[in-house]
C-alpha cells in the first residue's frame, strides 16, 4: 500500500489535533449552561451566553480583513447563525434542560449521520468503507446510550428537541462548508455569533424574558461568558479548521466524542447517573468515531 504523500499526513494530524480541541470544548459546555438553563430557561441563556461572547469577538472582528465581506457572504453565515446559534442551540439547550446533558446529547448528535450523506453528495467527498461502517456503529452507540427508562413524557419531548436540534444542525453546517470557501475560519466564528444577537431581541421583547437577564448573578454571567468563549469561539474555530483539513464528513462524525467528554463530566461533576446503557453506547461511539481513521 502507498504512503501517503507528506502534505496529506499533515493536513490528517492537523484534522486530529482540532477533533480533539473541538471535542474538548464541546464536551465542557453543556456541563457549564445545564446549570444557567434549569434557572433562567434556555432562550435567555443562549441570549446572555451569545451576547458576552460576541463583545469579545467583536474586539477582535477589528482586527480582520473584511475585503471578502459582500451581500452574498453575509448571508451564509446569517443561515449559518440562525440555524446553528439560533434555532438548533437553543433547541438543544431546551433538550438537556428536560432530559439532562448525558442524554439529550447522544440524540441531537444523530446530525453526523445526516452531514455524512449529504457531504458525499453535495461536496463529492469521498465515500469510504471506514466512513460508512464509522458511522453506522456511530449510531448504534447513540441508538444505546437512548435505551434506558425514564418519564415517557420526558423521553419523548427530549427527543423531538434534540432530533430538530440535529435537523438544524445540518443545515447550518452544509452552508458553513460553503462559507468557507469565500471567509476565513476566525471572520466566520465571529460574524456568526455576532449575527445572532439582534435577532434575539425581538423575541425576547415579545416574550417578557428582558427581565430574567436581571436576575443573573456575577457568577452566573461568568458561567455564560466561560460556556461561550469556549463552545462559541474556541469549539467553533477548531472545528472549523478540522472541516477544512479532513472535510465535513470527517469532521462531524470524529467531533461526536464531544460526547463522551460529557458523559464523563455529567457523572462526575453533575452527579447525572451513569447507566450500563451509556458506558457501553459510549464505548461503541468510541469505535464509530475513531474507525474512519483507521487505514486497511
Amino acid at each position: 500500500m502507498l504512503k501517503p504523500p507528506r502534505w496529506a499526513v499533515i493536513s490528517l494530524i492537523l484534522g486530529l489535533l482540532s477533533a480533539i480541541g473541538t471535542m474538548v470544548c464541546w464536551g465542557i459546555s453543556p456541563i457549564i449552561y445545564k446549570v444557567l438553563v434549569l434557572k433562567h430557561g434556555a432562550t435567555t441563556t443562549n441570549f446572555v451566553r451569545l451576547t458576552l461572547t460576541s463583545i469579545i469577538l467583536a474586539v477582535l472582528m477589528l482586527f480582520e480583513d473584511l475585503s471578502s465581506l459582500n451581500l452574498y457572504t453575509l448571508i451564509l453565515v446569517a443561515i449559518v447563525a440562525i440555524f446553528a446559534h439560533g434555532i438548533a442551540d437553543t433547541l438543544f439547550i431546551k433538550s438537556i434542560g428536560t432530559g439532562g446533558a448525558s442524554y439529550a446529547v447522544p440524540l441531537a448528535y444523530t446530525y453526523i449521520l445526516f452531514v455524512s450523506l449529504f457531504a458525499v453528495v453535495l461536496f463529492n467527498e469521498p465515500l469510504t468503507l471506514q466512513l460508512v461502517l464509522g458511522s453506522i456503529i456511530t449510531f448504534l452507540g447513540i441508538t444505546i446510550m437512548s435505551l434506558e427508562k425514564s418519564s415517557t413524557r420526558v423521553k419523548i419531548r427530549s427527543l423531538l428537541l434534540s432530533t430538530l436540534a440535529a435537523i438544524t444542525w445540518t443545515i447550518a453546517i452544509l452552508v458553513l462548508k460553503v462559507s468557507m470557501s469565500y471567509l476565513s475560519p476566525m471572520l466566520i466564528v465571529e460574524l456568526k455569533a455576532i449575527l445572532m444577537v439582534p435577532l434575539f431581541i425581538p423575541y425576547l421583547k415579545l416574550t417578557n424574558k428582558f427581565n430574567e437577564i436581571k436576575k443573573f448573578t456575577i457568577r452566573e454571567l461568568s458561567l455564560a461568558l466561560a460556556s461561550g468563549v469556549i463552545a462559541l469561539i474556541f469549539g467553533s474555530l477548531f472545528y472549523v479548521y478540522t472541516i477544512m483539513y479532513i472535510g465535513v464528513a470527517y469532521a462531524t462524525i470524529s467531533t461526536t466524542g464531544s460526547m463522551l467528554v460529557t458523559q464523563f463530566l455529567s457523572s462526575t461533576v453533575s452527579k447525572e447517573h451513569l447507566t450500563l446503557n451509556r458506558i457501553v453506547g459510549a464505548v461503541v461511539i468510541a469505535i464509530g468515531v475513531s474507525l474512519p481513521f483507521i487505514q486497511f
